[in-house]
């Protein structure tokens, strides 16, 4: 007894210590912790995921025209309305430019409110580290789409800034700049928006797409709520 006994302690030991070392082993295993994150193939991996839950979403939008996916001499028309709050009279203009006018970005100002009058018509891009991740913008217009929404309009006569943010998700707010009641049809506001998504998205720090910027409306005709512009910004 005296000689099994420090033995049958051993194996006790031992066998406890297999035990707990395989329970803790179950408790703390995370397969995600497992992966090489520093393997540039498993980097790509996550990136490309990423891309590929971005085009998703885009697909669900409906009715939209992606500028960049047609030929670059192919014309998009565009029909600006514009109600005069005071005198209740709509005119219209029509306007005509190639997917290749419509994808070459316009040169950034140094004040986004000297912009809002811009007689140019195009997109502004504005992207940094602190913008909104691409697929929170298209979630947006998404839910703006699923509203079936026919107008997008700047409809806060007393604001300061002279924007409405028409629509937040998660990191990304879209809205609209310009003059009490400027509208754009929302199947148009969709376009000009993922024009921005593609022509400024960078990619952030850990690989998702970042965009920010505006599209500017362009100030055709005298008088209000002719001009303004379209937003991106982090919420």
């Amino acid at each position: 007894m005296r000689t099994s006994t420090p033995l049958i302690l051993l194996f006790a030991v031992l066998f406890g210590s297999a035990i707990v070392n395989a329970f803790a082993t179950r408790q703390v295993f995370d397969p995600i912790a497992e992966l090489n994150i520093a393997d540039p193939n498993i980097a790509d991996l996550n990136i490309a995921a990423q891309d590929a839950a971005l085009e998703v979403e885009i697909a669900k939008l409906q009715g939209l025209t992606r500028i960049s996916k047609l030929p670059p001499d192919s014309i998009y028309t565009f029909t600006q309305v514009a109600v005069d709050p005071i005198t209740n009279v709509t005119t219209s203009i029509t306007l005509h430019r190639t997917a290749h006018e419509l994808l070459t970005p316009l040169t950034p100002a140094p004040s986004t409110v000297s912009k809002r009058d811009d007689p140019e018509f195009g997109a502004v891009c504005e992207t940094s580290g602190g913008s909104p991740q691409a697929i929170d913008v298209i979630k947006a217009l998404a839910d703006m789409n699923r509203d079936q929404r026919a107008r997008c309009c700047q409809i806060t006569p007393f604001s300061r800034s002279g924007c409405y943010t028409m629509q937040n998700h998660g990191t990304a707010s879209v809205g609209i700049c310009g003059a009490w009641m400027r509208c754009v049809p929302c199947e148009n506001m969709y376009d000009f928006i993922m024009i921005l998504v593609d022509l400024c998205k960078v990619r952030g720090g850990g690989g998702a797409m970042l965009v920010g910027g505006r599209f500017v409306l362009g100030a055709f005709g005298s008088a209000p709520p002719w001009g303004g512009e379209l937003v991106v910004f982090h919420s």
